[in-house]
């Protein structure tokens, strides 16, 4: 009977380790598996390519994939005016393939109803490509397009300001109404509707007030457009990143549609030849809330300040933008006269409009003789001989 069980136990001891290695094996296996450097880590690209001149009812693009080893799958799909879903396997080394698309809509939908498509590429050691998009419309015509041209992405906002947004859209069937949605410390969804007749082109500007007690983080604003059929069209989203004051040490920016343009070299705000009663335009950013505004105008550089203004802002907005109407004291004419723009922010920090190097900016303009009267809207000169 010992010997019988002393058997037993030898043989339950031998399988126990002969599984307790082969466990250790496999997890060995895994582990090598999961950190080889050997494996395949470049993911596929992927990309749409729109084919014009097609007929109004046509919808068609290519899809283009390449991988450095081997597709496994294509997968595209289109919704709006047209739905569809494609996907291939690939049971063979296929590293660039090019598949075209022709879709049908119906001669029933309105021309400019926009079609989206997406496609996305995985390789055979499961690396994806990511969603590679392409917005098209029926018809012939180019679909609505809607942007925020200002802020940028990545700008800084501070608890207990607000940021002024504009939004650009337009759209071949018209402009019914342009808006924006933000998510994330601000909650928010804010449009204009347009009255006829309605335009192809148009901007809107909006504030997005940030209460003082809104939690810090991302606010993600997205723009949207409505044309005249009533057809939604989104634009691509901008973050915003939302800061306390104490975490903000910020300087304003002035004039920055100046910077690394030639066309407004020493016309930054002006014209480059001006009269006594002329205007200058100043507009500054900073995260930590405009305080004013202002203008200074030599007759030297670093002279005396013959002319200046200074507009006093609430210090609650990020953006500000102000014109002057300037009161030059010359009477000889012509005379070169230097202009500079300056902006403060709510913590008191000054800062005057950039060159690209990051100089001072001062503008070298004409003053001359004379007071610029506006035609009527459509008014025109005529020779009277």
């Amino acid at each position: 009977m010992h010997k019988e069980l002393s058997g037993v136990l030898r043989r339950g001891l031998v399988v126990a380790a002969a599984a307790a290695s082969l466990s250790l094996v496999v997890a060995a296996c895994n582990d090598n598996t999961s950190i080889d450097p050997q494996r395949d880590r470049v993911p596929p690209t992927i990309s749409l390519t729109p084919l014009t001149g097609r007929a109004d009812t046509v919808i068609a693009f290519t899809t283009e994939a390449k991988d450095n080893l081997g597709l496994k799958t294509i997968h595209v799909q289109a919704i709006g005016a047209v739905g569809f879903v494609y996907d291939t396997v690939f049971t063979s080394a296929v590293t660039d393939i090019q598949i075209p698309f022709t879709l049908f809509a119906s001669r029933a939908v309105p021309a400019g109803t926009p079609v989206t498509i997406t496609a996305t590429a995985f390789d055979g050691a499961g690396n994806s490509s990511g969603v590679d998009t392409l917005v098209m419309a029926t018809g012939n015509v180019p679909p609505p397009d809607v942007k925020v041209i200002s802020p940028t992405s990545g700008s800084s906002a501070v608890l207990g300001k607000s940021i002024v947004v504009t939004v650009s859209g337009k759209a071949p069937l018209k402009v019914l109404s342009l808006g924006l949605t933000s998510t994330g410390p601000v909650a928010r969804n804010d449009s204009v509707l347009f009255s006829s007749p309605l335009r192809d082109s148009i901007t809107m500007v909006d504030t997005i007030a940030i209460p003082a007690n809104a939690a810090t983080g991302t606010l993600t604003i997205t723009p949207f457009l409505r044309d005249s059929l009533g057809q939604r069209a989104t634009g691509p989203s901008i973050t915003i990143n939302v800061q306390t004051a104490a975490q903000i040490n910020s300087v304003p920016v002035v004039n920055q549609f100046c910077v690394g343009n030639s066309a407004f070299d020493n016309a930054c705000g002006h014209n480059k030849r001006v009269e006594v009663g002329d205007t200058v335009h100043v507009e500054a950013d900073d995260p930590s809330g405009i305080a004013s505004l202002g203008y200074e105008v030599r007759s030297t550089v670093g002279g005396p300040i013959d002319d200046s203004g200074t507009y006093l802002s609430s210090g609650n907005l990020t953006f500000e933008p102000h014109t002057f109407a300037m009161r030059l004291p010359y009477t000889n004419f012509p005379t070169t006269a230097y202009i500079q723009v300056f902006a403060t922010n709510s913590n008191g920090v000054r800062a005057y409009a950039k060159l690209a190097s990051g100089a001072d900016r001062i503008d070298t303009v004409t003053v001359v003789a004379g007071v610029t009267r506006f035609l009527p809207f459509g008014g025109q000169v005529a020779d009277a001989v």
